[in-house]
């Protein structure tokens, strides 16, 4: 009896196993979720420093604050001079840093 022939007379080899899948999220739904809790863990964790900690405003305002403040200095001509200041010295950086 030739190798080929033994090999077809054997039954195949079946292992049953008892595989429990569980569905997973797709990344981009876990990207999705993840920035805003990230954001908003952030901010949290802001705040409870302020609390616990008892830092004076001028050290460390609270996230209140400077959303004012940021909303107050954009009415502003000055903030979008020194905005526009601030991207031309960072393009000019990644051009010198590209080249």
């Amino acid at each position: 009896m030739a190798l080929n022939e033994q090999a077809q007379l054997t039954a195949p080899l079946t292992i049953s196993r008892s595989v429990k899948r569980t569905r997973r999220m797709p990344a981009r739904v876990m990207r999705l979720i993840a920035l805003p809790l990230t954001f908003f863990a952030i901010i949290l964790l802001w705040l409870l420093i302020i609390r616990l900690g008892n830092y004076p405003a001028f050290i460390l305002p609270s996230p209140g604050d400077v959303w004012a403040e940021l909303v107050r200095s954009i009415q502003t001509a000055s903030f979008w001079g020194h905005l526009g200041v601030t991207l031309i010295e960072v393009l000019g950086g990644l051009v010198i840093g590209a080249a």
